[in-house]
């Protein structure tokens, strides 16, 4: 738009509206300054009439407007006359805002003027960008949790570095950690990072983050300012660290550490761990963790849910533990320590049906303690306890590990050996007798008092006859029975009659 128009006029359209107008001559000069335009720029009027347009405007756009305007006044041409667009402000406190200008020129007593309309969008651009970053946010949030659904205790650091990732993006911050608070064995806290940036400043730093990354860097040493938040469970914003009395100074070689900022992360109301993000440019304010705040809140659910996870695991293998001592206690006689007789013949039933199939041989051996009775009434119940014991340790001494062993009941143990015939099966009897027989039971605590064991064996072998384990351990039982009718001390052979 051009034309000419009465000074006077012009003064007071300029006056009268209520966005901002900065009248400028053909060499850039300011001519007229409105109220708003004091407003938006921060300058009163007398500061500004007679100084170039220019001091309004921020770097490279003020070293380059007067070309500018020479251009058009020689062509005739200007691309921001006659359309609105988007320019940086300046404003007498330094601070650069985002505005729209219009610019129109007109006809000033003769002389060529421009008059720009200029509105301050920084309440708007700022709105834009709170949406846009609370949309980054929320697709952070659902990345993480999307994340949780499938992960596991074996690979949630890569969900952690996922995280970590997401809030340097989100704050354009150089470096951070996201770490749980767990407690030493003496109740004190640390911080353990499930997801850190290498910051690794030397040989020695560079050592311990390949070695200690991929399980979680631990931080013990709390008198600083990632300290701060874990002692306080509150934001940290330090944007001059090393100014902050909370701050414990950084060791030498270090990298540099211009801002600093510390978020608690919470699931309801226990405090479970934190973020620390570090040198984001302008530093780090409320609004911003304000903004994060969803995103803390799912790391706390994830945090939550790992430690819950964590629980239902160690109740599960403490459970499957107890499942198997009960087992083995199940399976094992309470006095010696080798299998009960459910557990033997289980054993030997199964070992059984193996033998038959494959035709190969099987023997029993059954083996009674002589005299027994008479060994509890000379040296009590407990000294006959630690005969059976001492001799269930033997038989597992003797045996191999394949071998069958187990207590029969009262003072009786019986073998089963596969791949054993009867005449093998009778010398492993003889030799085990003789061993028994010179070898010093003790049956009084400390050992000193020892006493002559002897036992009297049975021996049965399948063959075709024999229609289950249960009837073997009966013919083992009978040839026992001939062995004590034998005077005892001795091993007898089971024999079918014809």
């Amino acid at each position: 738009m051009s034309g000419a128009i009465r000074p006077d006029v012009a003064q007071a359209i300029v006056g009268a509206a209520n966005e901002g107008i900065v009248v400028i001559d053909e060499q850039g000069i300011v001519r007229s300054f409105n109220t708003a335009a004091e407003r938006i720029f921060g300058h009163r009027a007398a500061q500004v009439l007679g100084q170039n347009v220019s001091c309004l405007m921020p770097e490279p756009h003020r070293a380059r407007h007067d070309a500018y305007l020479a251009r058009h006044l020689e062509s005739g041409k200007l691309r921001v006359v006659g359309t609105e667009r988007e320019v940086d402000g300046l404003r007498r406190d330094g601070t650069v805002f985002p505005l729209e200008l219009s610019v129109a020129r007109l006809e000033v007593d003769g002389r060529p003027h421009f008059s720009g309309i200029v509105r301050d969008v920084s309440e708007r651009k700022e709105s834009e960008s709170f949406r846009a970053q609370r949309g980054r946010v929320a697709e952070a949030v659902n990345d993480v949790l999307r994340g949780f659904v499938g992960a596991s205790l074996w690979n949630r650091k890569e969900l952690f570095d996922r995280a970590l990732e997401s809030l340097l993006a989100l704050t354009g911050s150089e470096f951070g950690l996201v770490g749980e608070v767990l407690q030493n064995h003496d109740g004190r806290p640390y911080l353990k990072a499930h997801a850190a940036s290498d910051i690794s400043w030397n040989a020695e730093t560079r050592r311990r983050y390949r070695r200690e990354a991929r399980c979680g860097l631990e931080f013990h040493e709390l008198s600083n300012l990632l300290g701060a938040t874990i002692a306080t469970g509150e934001r940290v914003i330090a944007n001059e660290p090393a100014a902050d009395l909370r701050s414990g100074g950084l060791p030498p070689g270090h990298p540099r550490l211009d801002a600093y900022l510390g978020l608690p992360i919470y699931a309801g109301s226990r405090f479970l761990g934190m973020v620390g993000l570090a040198n984001r440019h302008g530093g780090y304010d409320e609004d911003l963790a304000d903004a994060l705040e969803p995103f803390l809140e799912a790391l706390g659910t994830v945090i939550a849910g790992f430690q819950d996870l964590q629980t239902r695991r160690k109740a599960e293998q403490d459970l499957y533990r107890a499942q198997q001592r009960l087992r083995i206690l199940a399976a094992q006689d309470g006095l010696t320590e080798i299998p009960n007789r459910q557990s033997l013949m289980d054993a030997i039933e199964d070992a059984f049906p193996r033998s038959k199939e494959l035709g190969i041989p099987f023997s029993t051996v059954l083996m009674d303690v002589d005299h027994f009775k008479r060994i509890n009434d000379e040296h009590g119940h407990a000294g006959g306890d630690r005969v059976l014991r001492h001799l269930a340790r033997l038989l597992r001494e003797t045996t191999r590990p394949a071998d069958i062993i187990g207590r029969y009941g009262g003072e009786e143990f019986a073998m089963a050996f596969l791949e054993c015939d009867e005449p093998f099966a009778e010398i492993v009897a003889e030799r085990l007798r003789l061993r028994i027989e010179g070898e010093p039971f003790p049956v009084d605590e400390d050992g000193r008092h020892c006493i002559q064991v002897t036992i009297s064996a049975g021996v049965a072998t399948w063959n075709e006859a024999a229609r289950n384990a249960g009837e073997l351990v009966e013919w083992a039982d009978r040839a026992v029975w001939e062995a004590k009718q034998a005077g005892r001390n001795c091993v007898r052979v089971y024999r079918r009659g014809p």
